[in-house]
């Protein structure tokens, strides 16, 4: 088992496909093949099922897929950190982030650590926090900002706080709940959702309080658009709920009212695999991070 082989099964597990999987990795595809079924041979098990068009890992396939990607992973932090002793400024960083990070100011952080080291890489990948948490406990991203990691959800992963605020129900001008003061949860009961798809944490608290209160939301639309949320919601077409911080920002006109229930709150936090060995550019932004939580940014 060598780590080209290693490398040529990741990506055939991402593409499904022999062919594709060699133009991904600049090789020809009967090579590719070639070292697959060595690999085979020289574990004694299939890999592979190639009975069908698209190619279907098995099981002791996808296991060995999970542990390629972390010793993948260990050898570039390697070759960072022997890059870092020889003086050199390099490395890619890739980093996850909730649908919305609501007042933590990521784009802000993102242009400060490239001004103090341009030659690192930095790649964003949007998605839901519990699809970030376990692409973190595989290796696949270096650091992401999620949110609800109670229970389950956190575990394996280190946490840090970097933005708690409240959620607020937003309404159009004219609607009945606009001139509340507070929102409760039962308030909401045959009301016309938008909301982010499931899964999402603002979706699950929704769910979770009106449960409690004894009826489910009526969900009519579905988007990861905070801007459409609040269209959707100026327009009276339905309600939404969002951080406090994006209500407040510049769009459609609308009505932000605060919820009475305290558990209607959002907090993003900084998460990372548990005892991972961070490259010097991962540990360059969590420092950097923590360093814009406890006072302004210098410079």
């Amino acid at each position: 088992m060598d780590l080209r082989q290693l490398r040529y099964l990741v990506a055939l597990a991402e593409e499904r496909s022999f062919t594709r999987a060699a133009g991904k990795m600049l090789v020809a595809q009967p090579a590719l093949s070639q070292q697959i079924a060595k690999l085979e041979a020289e574990l004694g098990l299939a890999l592979a099922d190639r009975t069908t068009r698209r190619v279907r890992l098995t099981e002791a396939g996808e296991r060995l897929v999970d542990h390629a990607r972390r010793i993948l992973r260990q050898v570039d932090i390697a070759a960072e950190d022997l890059a870092a002793m020889a003086g050199l400024q390099a490395g890619r960083l890739t980093i996850g982030a909730s649908r919305t990070v609501g007042s933590f100011d990521l784009s802000g952080l993102l242009a400060e650590c490239h001004r103090r080291y341009p030659a690192v890489d930095l790649a964003v990948r949007e998605d839901l926090s519990v699809t970030l948490a376990e692409e973190l406990r595989v290796d696949e991203i270096d650091l992401a900002f999620i949110t609800r990691p109670a229970g389950p959800d956190g575990d394996g992963l280190q946490l840090h706080v970097v933005s708690v605020e409240p959620l607020v129900g937003i309404v159009a001008l004219d609607h009945r709940l606009a001139r509340r003061k507070r929102l409760r949860a039962p308030l909401l009961a045959g009301e016309t959702i938008v909301t982010f798809p499931e899964g999402a944490t603002i979706r699950w608290r929704l769910e979770q309080a009106a449960a409690r209160a004894g009826y489910t939301p009526r969900v009519a639309f579905e988007t990861n658009e905070v801007g459409r949320m609040r269209e959707l919601a100026a327009a009276g077409l339905a309600i939404a709920v969002l951080p406090r911080s994006d209500a407040a920002r510049p769009g459609a006109a609308i009505k932000a009212v605060p919820f009475q229930e305290a558990e209607f709150r959002h907090t993003v936090y900084m998460a990372s695999r548990a005892g991972r060995h961070h490259s010097p550019a991962a540990q360059a932004f969590i420092d950097l991070t923590l360093a814009e939580q406890a006072g302004p940014r210098a410079g």
